[in-house]
């Protein structure tokens, strides 16, 4: 009970941090083809609990790693069966193979079920190879903005 309450009051926190940035930045800036996702106005991990809260709001149970020492997961997530360790990278270019290897130790670090990674981006093709050969999960910024769509 006290942790739905903790989950819930971090929800409503990490909302009210994106719509003031969005009123900030909407003030400074035309909401043009250069800002179409607002999750791009986040910094890195100000990302990690807006994916915290979209996992929240699909049901799991879910929470954001310490910054350093991490071994390569910003969320730790669960719905009670499974559970899967998250790398969020909110980059300005696309996302590498690093950050496929780094979820992969996390996955085994963890003893997770299973491994992705999220971004506001794109992944490169060889970080796209990796992740299919190591049943990483990969989600790109169209298919995190379908889910953003349907949760919030």
């Amino acid at each position: 009970m006290m942790s739905d309450l903790i989950q819930i009051s971090v929800s409503l926190i990490i909302l009210s941090i994106i719509i003031t940035l969005m009123i900030k930045k909407r003030r400074k800036y035309s909401f043009g083809k250069k800002y179409k996702n607002q999750v791009d106005l986040l910094t890195g991990q100000q990302f990690e609990y807006f994916l915290s809260a979209l996992f929240y709001k699909m049901g799991y149970k879910n929470k954001v790693t310490k910054g350093s020492y991490d071994f390569g997961a910003d969320l730790i997530v669960s719905d009670g069966k499974t559970k899967i360790v998250i790398q969020a990278k909110r980059y300005q270019a696309k996302v590498g193979i690093k950050a496929v290897q780094e979820v992969f130790s996390a996955m085994h670090y963890y003893d997770a079920d299973k491994a992705y990674v999220f971004t506001n981006n794109y992944f490169t093709k060889s970080a796209s190879i990796l992740a299919h050969k190591l049943n990483i999960q990969l989600c790109d910024r169209e298919q995190m903005e379908r889910l953003k769509n349907k949760y919030f």
